[in-house]
């Protein structure tokens, strides 16, 4: 080889490098909650186990155990909020449509007592607006279009429940279109028996 002469790069010596370098870079993928909690059961039913990685361990795992319990709750609401969309939609479009006939009716009218029964229905859908926009989204939605003779008596009493936490929410001076703890605790009250029937129209 004359002195002038350089020796070219092996391309493909110089690729292999580049991956070998890029897999060693790779980072390995974190476990998800479950597999965690899984194992951290796993190693607490060791007997011989110290007591200070057991007390960890048993902090780490509740830990843990609400996250999944804050993920799967998310998981649900998202399900629900998904499948009952359009029911409540359309039940809103319709309480508006109401309330705004409601409203120009009342401007019309002169008479005392014809105003007050007109404002009386005004406030009982306005009422049944704020059920719809607050019904608790991780629950099954139960209608408030339904007829009572068209629902069963425990469905019945579950939406007059959830009605009536939400006329107090608001008694409470909660914040309108708000999901509140009252509401959500009374919405946590479920039938053996409940199907969609009771949902859609």
């Amino acid at each position: 080889m004359k002195p002038s002469e350089t020796k070219k790069p092996n391309n493909h010596a110089v690729k292999s490098r580049q991956v070998t370098a890029g897999k060693s870079k790779k980072k390995t993928k974190p476990k998800d909650v479950k597999s965690q909690i899984r194992d951290i059961e796993r190693l607490l039913r060791l007997d011989k186990l110290p007591d200070t990685v057991r007390n960890e361990k048993q902090r780490i795992l509740e830990s843990l155990k609400v996250i999944q319990g804050q993920k799967s709750n998310g998981e649900l609401e998202k399900k629900m909020s998904i499948r009952y969309k359009k029911v409540k939609f359309t039940e809103r479009v319709k309480l508006e449509r109401k309330l705004k006939q409601k409203n120009t009716l009342l401007a019309k009218e002169t008479k005392k007592k014809s105003r007050k029964a007109i404002e009386k229905e005004i406030k009982e859908l306005q009422i049944d607006l704020r059920y719809c926009r607050e019904f608790p989204r991780d629950k099954k939605y139960i209608s408030i279009l339904k007829l009572p003779a068209e629902m069963d008596a425990t469905t019945l009493q579950q939406r007059t429940q959830i009605r009536n936490a939400i006329i107090a929410s608001k008694k409470d001076g909660s914040t309108k279109g708000s999901e509140t703890k009252e509401v959500k605790k009374v919405a946590e009250v479920k039938t053996s028996d409940e199907t969609d029937d009771f949902f859609i129209f």
